[in-house]
């Protein structure tokens, strides 16, 4: 058996475990940017809610906004 042939499945089980760590690099960076949308839509949220001069429509509106971000169309808050 060839040196080369040796490797071979070494190298296929490497690429193999590339792929799936890239591909949870990329789950990650999706889950921390949905993160950072929630706590950045929830500050904006909190900082009109202790504004006396927002009404309270316009907070209700906000938090539908926020949450028809994460629902499917039949779901979303009307």
């Amino acid at each position: 058996m060839s040196r080369k042939q040796d490797i071979t499945p070494s190298i296929l089980k490497l690429r193999q475990l590339r792929e799936k760590l890239c591909s949870s690099q990329e789950n990650w960076k999706e889950a921390f940017e949905v993160r950072d949308f929630v706590i950045c839509e929830l500050t904006s949220l909190s900082e009109m809610l202790a504004d006396s001069a927002v009404s309270k429509e316009t907070c209700f509106e906000k938090s539908k906004e926020i949450l028809n971000k994460f629902l499917v169309h039949e779901d979303r808050v009307k």
